[in-house]
C-alpha cells in the first residue's frame, strides 16, 4: 500500500456517493482508495429498477459510472473489505484495512458463471432480498464491478466442480484474509444506509403473508436482473396481481417506533413503481397509494406526481393505514385504513408492498465510536452547521445517506462536496498526481480499408429483449450485412463484462468500424467511446442506435413493430459508419481562473471554496452587495443565524487574496471553451473587464414569489403578510406579536398552480420555524396553517411534530376548493374571515384571523434568460438552468466548463444551496487542475476554396463567436467552434462540413430508413 498520504484519499462505502467522489478526486488527479463491505461497487442504486423522475433505468445511468472506476489508474478499489481501524488526524490518517478472501482470482475470472451453474450448495441471494437463492460461489449481480465471482465459505463444500469448470483457473481455496495499511490525507465516509425491517410492526404482517413485501423487494421483482426478470408477480401464487396498494411510512415519521424522520424519497418511490408497474403488468391495474402527504418536493417531482395521477391513474388515498390482513376466502388483502369521514374501512388489494425508509447502517461505527464523528439523534453522522459535509472530526467528510435520508441528486451533490472539502485539505498535503487514465494509443488512419464492422445489440435487461426480438436482429444483420464482421447480443453492454467484451472484440477481429444499439447516447456515448479508444481505434469510429427510448419504450404495445424498427435503426447506425472517419481533437491550455456569477449564499460558497483550493477567482455580482436572498432570512429552523453566517461569508470572500469582487456588474458576453472562456463584465465604468477563465460556476439565485394583488386580499390588507415579513418580525420587532390571537397560513401561494407547477421545497419548513417561533413568544396565539400537503422531507419532520405538540393546527384542502378570505365587519370590528374545507374530515372549517400568513414560492431569478443566452445554457420553463442529467449531473450543464448551484437551480434550502456549491467548486475544479482540456473533435471546417460565396452566413449565426474574417473570406477558429453545425445548416453554398456529421453520413442513413411506417 501507499508509505505516505500525499494527495491520497480514502471513500469508504462504494455507493453512488463513494463512486462519484472517487471520480471527482481522481479526475483532478489525486490517488483514491475505495473500501466497500460488499463483493461489487454499486450500493443501493445498483438494485434500483428505474429512477424518478425520468424512469431511466437505474444501472444504464451508473453502470458506466462504475466500469469507469475501474479505468481509472489512481482508483484502487478494495471490495469485501472494512476499515479495521484509523489513527492520526487531519492531513495524516493512518488505515488498517481488512481484507476478506473471495476465493476467486480477480485478475484470472472472466465471469462466464460456470462456476455458479455446477455448484450444490444454496443460499439466500442478498442482493435480489433473499427472494430467490444463489449458489455459493456467484457473481455478486450481472453488471457487478468487478465482474468477478465470489465464494460464501460459509457453505461452501470443497466439492472441487467450481475448480474443475473454470477454464481460467481462477479458483483459489488457500486465499486467507489480510490486513493492508493505508496513509490518507482525508476521509470520505458514504457507506449508505440500510432500508427498515418492519417486521415489527405487526399490524402490516410483513413476513407473515407472503404477499405483503417491501418497496425494496418491489423493485427487484420490477428488475429485468430480478428474481422473475421483471415479471409482475406476487410471491403467493405466481399470479399477476389486478391491483396493488403501496403503504407509505411504513417505518417512518412514527415516533412510537423511535422514528420519528421522514426517510424523504420514499413517496416519489411509491409513485414511481406505481408507474413502472403499470407498464410491466401487461393488463389493467388498479394502484392506489395510501398516505398523509405526498412529498413531492423536489425538481420536476410535483410534474411526475401529477402525471402519474392524471396519465397513469394511480390513485392517491389520503388516509392512515392500521393494518393488513389475509383476506378469508383467497390470497387477497383487506387494507384496513381511515376514510375520510375518521372512520375505519376494509380495501381490497392483490398485493401489498410497503414502502420503507432508511435507517443508520452501524457499518461506520469504528469511525462514530473511536474516532470523533458524532452522530445525531437518529444515529446517523452527524455534520456541523452550514456546512452539510464536514463531520465533527477534522479531515473526515460525509455524504449520502450515511448522514440521513435522501434522493439520488442530493447524495451526489454532497459526494462532490465532500470531494471539495478533500481538496482543499489535500492541497496542503502536496500535489495531485495528474495523470488519471493510460495513455491511448490509436492505429494508423483507417480510410483507405475495407470496413470491419463490430455490431453489439444490447438487451438492456428487459427494457428492449423484452420487447423486440433481439436474437432475429442479430441473426438476419449477420445475414445481410458482409461488412460486419461481428455480430453479437449482450445482457448488459455498459456493464463491465459488457464493455470488455466490446474491447476484445476490436482487438481479435481487428475491427475499424464499431456500432452499438442500445440506450441513450445522451449518456452513453462516451464511455463507449472510451473503450473502443482503449482497443487503440479511434473513437470517432463509433455509431450507436438508440433502440430504448426512441424504440422499445414508445412501441412497448407492438412487439413486432418495435423489432422491425430497432432492426431499421441499427442498420442505419451501420450505414452512417461505413463512412465515418479518425477525428483528432484539439489540446486547449486551461486557465486556471474560475468565473462565478452571483453572489449570494451558493455563489460565495463557491468562490470561497474554489479559492481555498489554490485558484483565483473573479466573483460578479449584480446588486451593490454580496449576500443575495440570504439577507432576508434570520435563522434556519434549527435555530442558526443566518444574517452572522452570511455576514461572516461575505467578510471572508472579500479578504480573500485569491477572490476578486465585482458588485453593481454584469456579464454581457461571453466565448471559447471548457478551459478557456473569455468573458466580458459591465462594471458600470466606461470600459468593460475582460476576464480569461478555465470554468464558469453561475449561481444567480432565485427571489420570492409576491403574491398578486388582491390574491387572499394581499396588498389591499395589511393584516395579510409574507413568511418573510413575519419572520422579519419575529426577530426584529416580536411585540408586534404580543396581541395575536389567531394566525392563519396558507401554504403553496404561487407554487404548485397552472402557472408555476412546481414545489417550491422551502415553505413548509419555513412556515414551520415561523408558528414554532410564534407559539415560543406567544403560547396564547393560535396558529392554523392550511395546506395541500406538508412536505417536512428528513429530518425536519422532528419539527413538524414539535410544531404539532406545541398546538399548531394543520388542516388540509385540494386544489379544488382553495381557502377563501375576506373582511366582514362582526361587533363594529373588521374581521379576516378564513373560509376553506378540511379535506380530511370533509366539512367546513371557518376561522377568524388576526394575522393571515402567505406561504410564498420561490421564482427564478430576472434576467436569467440573459445570463442564459450569454453562456449558451438552457433553462427550463420557469427559469431555472437545466442541470445534465437530475440524478447523477446535478451541478452539470450541457455545455462542458459551466456549472450551476443554488437557488439559481431550483428551490432548496440553505444546507443544501452550499452542498451544491461546494459541488460545483468540486466540478469546476476538476477542469482547472488541468495543465491542457482536450476539446470535443466534432468541429465545422470550410470546404475546399473557390465553393464559399463570402456572403458571411456563418459569422452572423455562429452563436460561439467562432467564425472571424480574413481577407474578406470566413474562417472557423477550431477552438471556439463547439460543433452545433448551425453554420453548415445555414450556408447557402454548402461551403461548410461538420465533421463527424457530414452529408453523406447523414444520407445514408436517410435512404435505410426512408419507407418507416412508425
Amino acid at each position: 500500500m501507499n508509505d505516505r498520504p500525499d494527495g491520497t484519499v480514502l471513500v469508504v462505502g462504494g455507493g453512488i456517493g463513494g463512486i462519484q467522489s472517487a471520480l471527482n478526486l481522481s479526475e483532478a488527479g489525486y490517488t483514491v482508495y475505495i473500501v466497500e463491505s460488499s463483493p461489487s461497487i454499486g450500493g443501493a442504486m445498483a438494485s434500483l429498477d428505474k429512477t424518478f423522475p425520468t424512469n431511466d433505468c437505474a444501472m444504464c445511468i451508473m453502470g458506466p459510472k462504475m466500469s469507469e472506476c475501474t479505468r481509472r489508474k489512481n482508483i484502487h478499489m478494495m471490495t469485501l473489505a472494512e476499515v479495521a481501524e484509523i489513527s492520526g488526524s487531519a492531513g495524516d490518517f493512518r488505515v488498517l484495512v481488512r481484507q476478506k478472501p473471495r476465493y476467486v482470482d480477480p485478475q484470472k475470472c472472466i465471469a462466464c458463471g460456470a462456476c455458479a451453474k455446477v455448484c450444490p450448495e444454496k443460499t439466500d441471494d442478498a442482493f435480489n432480498a433473499s427472494m430467490i437463492s444463489r449458489s455459493a460461489i456467484s457473481i455478486f449481480f450481472p453488471q457487478a464491478v468487478p465482474a468477478c465471482a465470489y465464494i460464501d465459505m460459509s457453505l461452501c463444500t470443497r466439492c472441487g466442480d467450481c475448480q474443475k469448470v473454470c477454464k481460467a483457473e481462477a479458483i483459489d481455496f488457500e486465499d486467507r484474509e489480510r490486513y493492508l495499511t493505508l496513509h490518507a490525507c482525508a476521509v470520505v465516509l458514504s457507506a449508505g444506509a440500510v432500508p427498515f425491517d418492519p417486521s415489527p410492526i405487526l399490524p402490516l404482517n410483513y413476513r407473515r403473508l407472503k404477499n405483503v413485501i417491501t418497496s425494496f423487494e418491489f423493485e427487484r421483482i420490477l428488475s429485468a436482473s430480478g428474481p422473475t426478470k421483471g415479471r409482475l408477480i406476487r410471491p403467493s401464487d405466481g399470479k399477476t396481481p389486478e391491483s396493488i396498494a403501496f403503504v407509505l411510512c411504513a417505518g417512518s415519521r412514527d415516533v412510537s417506533i423511535g422514528r420519528g424522520f421522514c426517510s424523504g424519497f420514499c413517496c416519489m418511490a411509491a409513485l414511481k413503481e406505481a408507474v413502472v408497474a403499470k407498464e410491466h403488468a401487461g393488463q389493467p391495474l388498479d394502484v392506489a397509494i395510501y398516505g398523509n402527504d405526498i412529498r413531492a418536493f423536489g425538481k420536476n417531482f410535483e410534474t411526475f406526481y401529477q402525471s402519474a395521477v392524471d396519465k397513469h391513474e394511480v390513485r392517491i388515498v389520503r388516509s392512515k393505514v392500521f393494518s393488513i390482513d389475509k383476506d378469508e376466502n383467497s390470497e387477497n388483502l383487506n387494507i384496513v385504513c381511515m376514510d375520510e369521514n375518521g372512520g375505519r374501512h376494509a380495501k381490497k388489494a392483490e398485493l401489498a408492498v410497503l414502502s420503507v425508509g432508511l435507517q443508520a447502517s452501524g457499518s461506520l461505527d469504528i469511525f462514530t465510536k473511536n474516532n470523533g464523528v458524532g452522530v445525531n439523534a437518529d444515529n446517523f453522522i452527524a455534520t456541523r452547521p452550514f456546512s452539510p459535509v464536514t463531520t465533527l472530526q477534522p479531515g473526515v467528510f460525509a455524504c449520502g445517506t450515511a448522514k440521513g435520508p435522501k434522493d439520488i441528486p442530493e447524495t451526489v451533490s454532497e459526494s462532490f462536496a465532500a470531494s471539495c472539502e478533500s481538496a482543499i485539505l489535500l492541497r496542503k498535503c502536496g500535489p495531485p498526481v495528474q495523470s488519471t487514465r493510460e495513455t491511448i494509443s490509436e492505429n494508423p488512419d483507417i480510410r483507405l480499408e475495407p470496413p470491419r464492422i463490430g455490431v453489439f445489440v444490447c438487451c438492456c435487461g428487459s427494457n428492449i429483449a423484452g420487447v423486440a426480438d433481439v436474437d432475429r436482429i442479430v441473426k438476419n444483420i449477420k445475414k445481410s450485412q458482409k461488412d460486419v464482421v461481428v455480430c453479437r447480443s449482450l445482457l448488459f453492454s455498459c456493464s463491465q463484462d459488457g464493455l470488455n467484451r466490446i474491447r476484445n472484440a476490436i482487438v481479435k477481429h481487428e475491427l475499424n468500424r464499431v456500432v452499438v444499439s442500445s440506450c441513450s447516447p445522451h449518456t452513453h456515448e462516451s464511455i463507449f467511446r472510451e473503450v473502443v479508444a482503449e482497443a487503440g481505434l479511434n473513437p470517432y469510429l463509433f455509431e450507436m442506435a438508440n433502440i430504448r427510448n426512441h424504440c422499445t419504450w414508445v412501441h412497448r404495445e407492438n412487439p413486432e413493430k418495435a423489432t422491425e424498427k430497432a432492426e431499421e435503426l441499427t442498420l442505419m447506425a451501420i450505414a452512417r459508419a461505413r463512412l465515418l472517419e479518425p477525428l483528432h481533437p484539439y489540446d486547449v491550455p486551461v486557465d486556471s481562473r474560475a468565473l462565478v456569477v452571483g453572489g449570494g449564499i451558493s455563489g460565495m460558497t463557491a468562490a470561497r471554496a474554489l479559492a481555498d483550493m489554490g485558484f483565483p477567482v473573479a466573483l460578479v455580482e449584480q446588486a451593490d452587495q454580496l449576500g443575495g436572498l440570504g439577507r432576508d432570512v434570520r435563522k434556519t429552523i434549527e435555530g442558526q443565524d443566518v444574517g452572522e453566517f452570511v455576514n461572516d461569508l461575505v467578510h471572508a470572500v472579500k479578504n480573500h487574496p485569491n477572490i476578486d469582487v465585482m458588485t453593481g456588474a454584469r456579464v454581457v458576453s461571453s466565448s471559447g471553451v471548457a478551459g478557456d472562456f473569455s468573458t466580458a463584465i459591465d462594471t458600470g465604468s466606461e470600459e468593460r473587464v475582460a476576464i480569461r477563465h478555465g470554468a464558469t460556476v453561475l449561481a444567480t439565485g432565485a427571489q420570492p414569489c409576491q403574491p398578486d394583488i388582491g390574491e387572499y386580499l394581499y396588498g389591499e390588507d395589511p393584516r395579510v403578510v409574507t413568511q418573510l415579513s413575519l419572520e422579519k418580525t419575529i426577530n426584529d420587532a416580536p411585540e408586534k406579536l404580543d396581541k395575536l390571537r389567531t394566525v392563519v397560513m396558507i401554504q403553496c401561494v404561487g407554487s404548485r398552480n397552472e402557472k408555476r407547477p412546481y414545489c417550491s421545497r422551502v415553505c413548509c419548513a419555513e412556515a414551520i420555524k415561523n408558528a414554532l417561533e410564534l407559539k415560543k413568544q406567544n403560547r396564547k396565539c393560535e396558529v392554523v396553517v392550511l395546506n395541500r400537503d406538508i412536505r417536512s422531507y428528513g429530518f425536519l419532520e422532528h419539527y413538524y411534530w414539535k410544531a404539532r405538540q406545541a398546538g399548531v393546527r394543520f388542516v388540509k384542502f385540494t386544489p379544488d376548493s382553495p381557502p377563501a378570505v375576506e373582511v366582514v365587519e362582526r361587533n363594529f370590528r373588521k374581521i379576516l374571515e378564513v373560509d376553506v374545507k378540511d379535506a380530511l374530515l370533509n366539512r367546513n372549517v371557518r376561522v377568524d384571523a388576526d394575522l393571515l400568513v402567505l406561504s410564498e414560492g420561490i421564482v427564478a431569478q430576472k434576467g436569467v434568460e440573459e445570463i442564459s443566452a450569454v453562456f449558451g445554457t438552457a433553462v427550463d420553463d420557469f427559469g431555472f438552468f437545466m442541470e445534465l442529467h437530475p440524478k447523477l449531473e446535478p451541478v452539470d450543464t450541457a455545455t462542458p466548463g459551466i456549472y450551476i448551484c443554488g437557488l439559481a437551480h431550483g428551490p432548496k434550502l440553505i444546507d443544501e444551496c452550499i452542498g451544491q456549491a461546494k459541488g460545483a467548486a468540486m466540478r469546476a475544479m476538476t477542469i482547472l487542475s488541468q495543465e491542457t482540456l482536450r476539446t470535443e473533435g466534432v468541429k465545422a471546417v470550410m470546404k475546399p476554396a473557390g465553393a464559399c460565396r463570402k456572403c458571411l452566413t456563418c459569422l452572423r449565426v455562429c452563436p460561439f463567436n467562432a467564425v472571424s474574417v480574413s481577407n474578406g473570406k470566413p474562417e472557423i477558429n477550431p477552438l471556439a467552434c463547439r460543433g452545433c453545425g448551425i453554420c453548415a445548416a445555414e450556408c447557402p453554398a454548402h461551403a461548410i462540413d461538420l465533421l463527424h456529421y457530414k452529408d453523406d453520413q447523414i444520407l445514408a442513413q436517410c435512404d435505410i430508413g426512408a419507407n418507416r411506417e412508425i
